[in-house]
Order: structure tokens, then sequence, then C-alpha cells
């Protein structure tokens, strides 16, 4: 905002497929920067050939600074089903900054990449349902209501 304030959140999540989808939450004014920040949302992109759509994503963070802690539950008809933390430290965006990265981290995207195969074809190996693949969604971004209900097109 222009006082400098958090307002809102942009979550981009991405699928093997290339595809990419944004939910943008808003952040209350007012709201005490050293309290978590709790938001949910309907699942709206496929991800997982073993993960149906009918689920929802509960983000908690603490307000982004210096450093950045993350955590993602994403829950089905079922119960809790994938648990996701991430951390990481403010670094500067340079030329420099990147070719660390790149030489620290050789080949990390492949890696990654084969890891998810790999765990993929370990679950259909022991009998995991595959979930057809929907279209994705019409729009790039799903605005989230404060309450987090997705809000309407």
């Amino acid at each position: 905002h222009a006082d400098g304030g958090l307002r809102a959140i942009l979550y981009e999540v991405s699928n093997t497929f290339d595809q990419h989808h944004g939910y943008l939450a808003p952040v209350p004014a007012g709201r005490d920067a050293r309290a978590p920040i709790d938001q949910s949302t309907a699942k709206q992109l496929y991800v997982s050939p073993f993960i149906g759509m009918e689920s929802r994503y509960d983000f908690r963070l603490a307000e982004p600074g210096e450093r950045l802690a993350i955590a993602i539950q994403q829950w089905v008809p079922e119960g809790g089903q994938l648990l996701a933390r991430q951390t990481g430290r403010r670094r500067a965006l340079s030329d420099a900054a990147l070719l660390r990265a790149f030489f620290a981290y050789p080949l990390m995207s492949l890696k990654v990449i084969a890891a998810i195969h790999w765990e993929a074809l370990r679950l259909w190996v022991k009998g995991a349902r595959l979930e057809e693949r929907p279209a994705p969604p019409a729009r790039a971004v799903t605005l989230i209501e404060p309450a987090g209900r997705v809000a309407a097109e």
C-alpha cells in the first residue's frame, strides 16, 4: 500500500503441465504485524494426478520482512493431506546474486521435476487412484474474500 503496509498477498501455484494460477488474498488494514496471517481458499488449479479438485488450501505466514516463513496445508474431504513449509531470507536481486544461485544449485529445477515424477511413479505402483485433469481456470487469478471464500466471478 502507499503507506508501506501489507494489503494483499498473491500466492502462485504451478503444476508440471506448465500451468499457473494465482490466489489474491487481502490483508486487513490495521492488523497486528506481529500476528500470523491466516488465509484460505478453494483449490482452482489441477496440481497432482493423485489429489482431486475438491480440496482447499490454508495459508499461514508471518508478515514478510527480512525473513519469510510460510506454511500451506491442503485439505481434502477426508482431512488434511499435504503440509508444505518454506523459509527464506531477503536478498538483493542482482546479476551477481543470480549467478551465485545458479552455480550453487546447478540443475535444481531438473532435480525437482525428476523427484516429482519418481514419487508419482511410486504412488501409481502402490495403486493410488489417478484423478482426471480438468480444464485450467478461466481466469489467471482468483480473488479471495477476507473470510476465505472465493469471490464470485
